[in-house]
């Protein structure tokens, strides 16, 4: 049973890792123009489009403290230590 967490583990850490990517490909192309989602055919409301990087960040931030078994501090977690943990 051991195993399958830890498998269970790197998965979602993966995961939370690409997520993260996600969020910081959004919050770039934001900052230059580019609508991430609008490229991909999603429609976001405007009221939202400024959000959606902090939301898929704390998304991934969030997979990946449950990951490590909700006992990581996020406040000592980079997000370039959750990119790399993840990948």
């Amino acid at each position: 049973m051991a195993g399958a967490a830890l498998v269970k583990g790197s998965v979602t850490k993966v995961i939370a890792g690409l997520v993260i990517a996600w969020a910081c490909l959004d919050l770039t192309l934001s900052a230059i123009g580019i609508d991430l989602y609008g490229e991909i055919g999603i429609n976001v409301p405007a009221a939202l489009w400024a959000s959606t990087a902090a939301f898929a960040g704390s998304v991934g931030a969030a997979l990946f403290v449950y990951a490590n078994g909700g006992n990581q501090r996020i406040s000592r977690v980079t997000m370039v230590d959750v990119v790399l943990w993840g990948l």
